[in-house]
Formats: structure tokens, sequence, C-alpha cells
């Protein structure tokens, strides 16, 4: 441990010119990062606001483009009574589908046999 007489004399040592100079710019580095975070709050700055801009207009477009609501298929059946199938848009098949596994079954094979069917879930 030093005494205060060689601190102080650690302090006040003459520096070599390279050093001096890497000082310097150790001296005006600051000010650089002030810059350099004005240019970073800048860009963050657009950014949010790009990023504010596009859910507002995805906001906007589901407001004023509502999606209809789709029919749903229960235990097998697709209920699309009341439906004008010439003029609606297109529908997912999503809901409840009965699957028979490995065979292909017509609705008169269904009457016929005994075909062991399972509901799956389609989304």
């Amino acid at each position: 441990m030093k005494d205060a007489t060689g601190l102080s004399a650690w302090f006040n040592r003459t520096v070599p010119p390279e050093i001096e100079r890497k000082r310097l710019i150790h001296v005006t580095m600051p000010g650089m990062m002030r810059v350099i975070n004005k240019t970073a709050i800048k860009y963050i700055s657009v950014i949010v606001l790009f990023v504010g801009l596009l859910i507002g207009l995805r906001w906007t477009w589901s407001e004023l483009f509502p999606v209809s609501k789709q029919p749903l298929a229960v235990n097998g059946v697709l209920d699309l009574r009341g439906r004008d199938l010439e003029k609606s848009p297109s529908f997912s098949l999503d809901g409840e589908w009965q699957f028979y596994p490995e065979s292909l079954v017509s609705r008169q094979d269904l009457r016929k046999a005994d075909h062991t069917a399972r509901y799956v879930q389609v989304e």
C-alpha cells in the first residue's frame, strides 16, 4: 500500500506522449458516445413509430373488414342451413369429424357394416 505522498506523486507523474494521445481520445469519447446515443434514440424512435403504424393499420383493417363467423362441424356434421353457397366466400372445414382409419367408407357402407369410427378435431 502506498502512502499519501506516493499516491500524489503517482497521480502527478509525467505521461509519455502516446499515452497522452490515448488519454485525449478517452476525453473526447464521452462526447462521441452522446452523439451515438442520440443516434440510437432516433433509430429506436423510428422503429417504435413504424411498428406502431403497422399495428394501427392492422387494427383498422380488422375493424373495417371483419371476418365472418365460420361454421364448425360437430359430430361429423357441418350445418350449412341458411347459407347462400353461391354468394358466400369459401369457408374452412374446422370442427369435429368422423374418421375411419385405413378405409374409404361411403354412406351405403356405413349402413351395411359396423365400422369403427373415431372423432378427430380439425383446426
